[in-house]
């Protein structure tokens, strides 16, 4: 059992590098840590704010006129935006190709920039089809808004306030210098990690519960049980001082902006709320939500809840949640400084209250729309688990109607009911529509790949993979694909140049590079399948409302 527990827990943190991909500190409160401190790397002179011990409150000038640019302008920086992109791609579901509702949030980052004398600098708003309450910003300028997040904002005013927040990290240079190096590592360890714990979980249960073991047998990816809990908690791990940094800057360039800067609590609370539910859910009494994820998977029902495995199972995962959302600067602590930052500097600012988000009161609009194919996709899911695959079929064919009938997601719960029912000439129809996407991400490509594999389509294989490359990018998670088609085919010395190449650039995946010198076809990646419910449980909190009726002022 300690081995388990322990490869669970590496899978849990690992997890937290792929949901966003940033590393996670050992203890993002600690002052003395690198990363802590405020532009810990940025240039000389980037910013004018010193240290924390030069308190924000015992100083005369806000955040925007103490922030001084680099001379440098980002550009070393914006470079590396083709590989951010490779691995927002390579994250979960990937990207979404919304470009009405992309514009819009590029219009308001940009009126952000212009006003705090900014300029464009490059930075972009991005969408990401992640579920989860949250943002990231990549040290190339890239800012990924999780369609979670945005289907949840009521208002023009949060939104301004979550991308001033965003900007302001790439501003402040927050990034280590490594980021990308460390984000692909996570992206990659995290992928062998989920393998590991699912061949170890599978043979222990085996061992232990035949009956047990037929139902992990049944789940599609026992590791995406995993991924599924790590994937909530995807907050990056700044240090406080940065945390404060970011939304004292981001009140400046809201409120040169023309925004009501108080708008900027609604969308901390509703971070908290989020936070609360996570820290509730990950409490100790059982492993509550390590035995909700594996009952949602069909692992587990009500006769073998009480299995030793699973409860321990249950338990590691939620010590190991609540301790990771320990280290989060919490959000009602930051709404209080802010307060107290606004009553100093800001105590007159624009009152108007700001228009609202255009999807708020628009069925139609994209953002909506989106929400209730996800909506429907995440029910067949619940009634795939629940074994009604006839449900299920009923749900998925609604989830890819209208504006999601390309998207990752929808296409991959339609293509896991399709595989469930037998029919594998149309599940793999899913894979082919959700590939003709703008943007496709790389799980249809790995999905694609498993089916080919299965079938001993070799020359197929590296077809794909030539496609894969072309359209996303050279992402090393390919690569045991590769080399698995080259043993296949007899091109052994193909192959084993990329084993070498991968023992030496990507050392994460050498062990699954052997395997596939050996014939052992890779496993797929874990899927994400855990935000709707997160995203479900935040509407339950308002009774019972779905997320975007959300009402926050009692209007």
């Amino acid at each position: 059992m300690t081995g388990l527990h322990r490869r669970l827990c590496a899978a849990l943190i690992a997890g937290l590098l792929l949901a966003a991909p940033f590393p996670v500190s050992a203890d993002p409160s600690d002052p003395t840590e690198e990363r802590g401190a405020p532009g810990a790397n940025a240039d000389p002179g980037s910013s004018k704010s010193g240290t924390f011990l030069d308190s924000w409150f015992g100083a005369s000038e806000p955040a925007l006129e103490r922030f001084e640019r680099p001379s440098d302008n980002y550009a070393a920086l914006m470079q590396q935006r083709p590989l951010s992109l490779l691995l927002a791609q390579s994250r979960g579901y990937g990207l979404l190709s919304e470009r009405a509702t992309e514009d819009y949030l590029n219009e308001v980052l940009r009126k952000v920039m212009v006003a705090g004398g900014l300029g464009d600098l490059g930075v972009r708003a991005y969408l990401h089809s992640d579920r989860a309450i949250s943002a990231v910003t990549s040290p190339d300028g890239a800012i990924y808004v999780n369609h979670g997040l945005l289907a949840n904002l009521q208002n023009e005013g949060e939104l301004a306030f979550l991308l001033a927040h965003e900007l302001a990290h790439f501003l402040y240079k927050h990034h280590d210098s490594d980021w990308f190096v460390e984000s692909q590592h996570g992206l990659l360890t995290s992928v062998e990690k989920m393998k590991e714990v699912s061949a170890e979980l599978s043979g222990v249960i085996g061992r232990s519960d035949n009956k047990l073991n037929k139902k992990v047998q049944k789940a599609s990816q026992i590791g995406a049980v995993v991924f599924d809990l790590s994937s909530v908690v995807v907050h990056p791990a700044w240090g406080r001082e940065q945390e404060e940094e970011a939304d004292l800057l981001g009140l400046d360039l809201v409120i040169a902006a023309g925004y009501n800067p108080y708008y900027a609590n609604d969308l901390l609370q509703l971070i908290g709320d989020y936070e609360e539910q996570l820290r509730q859910k990950a409490g100790d009494a059982g492993g509550a939500l390590g035995l909700r994820s594996l009952e949602a998977f069909g692992i587990i029902n009500e006769d073998n809840a009480g299995n030793p495995l699973v409860q321990e199972f249950a338990r590691g995962i939620g010590r190991m949640l609540s301790d990771v959302s320990s280290k989060h600067y919490p959000a009602d602590e930051r709404i209080e400084t802010v307060s107290k930052y606004l009553e100093k500097f800001h105590p007159t600012y624009p009152e108007d209250e700001p228009a609202p988000a255009p999807w708020l009161d628009n069925p139609k609009h994209a953002v909506r729309a989106i929400d209730d194919r996800y909506s429907d996709a995440e029910e067949a899911q619940v009634k795939l688990a629940a074994g009604d695959i006839k449900g299920a079929a009923a749900y998925a064919r609604k989830a890819v109607s209208g504006i999601a009938e390309k998207h990752a997601f929808t296409r991959l719960v339609f293509f896991d009911v399709r595989r469930r029912q037998g029919d594998l000439k149309n599940a793999g129809r899913n894979l082919e529509i959700a590939l003709e996407a703008d943007e496709p991400a790389l799980m249809i490509y790995e999905m694609w790949l498993d089916v080919e594999e299965e079938a001993g389509r070799w020359d197929r294989v590296l077809e794909i993979l030539s496609e894969a490359e072309r359209r996303i990018g050279d992402s090393p998670t390919l690569l045991p694909h590769r080399i698995l088609a080259f043993q296949a085919l007899g091109r052994r010395n193909d192959a084993a140049n990329l084993v070498t190449k991968c023992q030496y650039e990507h050392r994460e995946i050498s062990a699954n590079c052997t395997e596939a010198a050996e014939g052992t076809r890779p496993k797929a990646p874990p899927i994400d399948r855990g935000n709707g419910r997160a995203h479900q449980a935040r509407g339950k909190s308002y009774g019972g409302k779905p997320p975007l009726f959300v009402k926050r002022r009692g209007s």
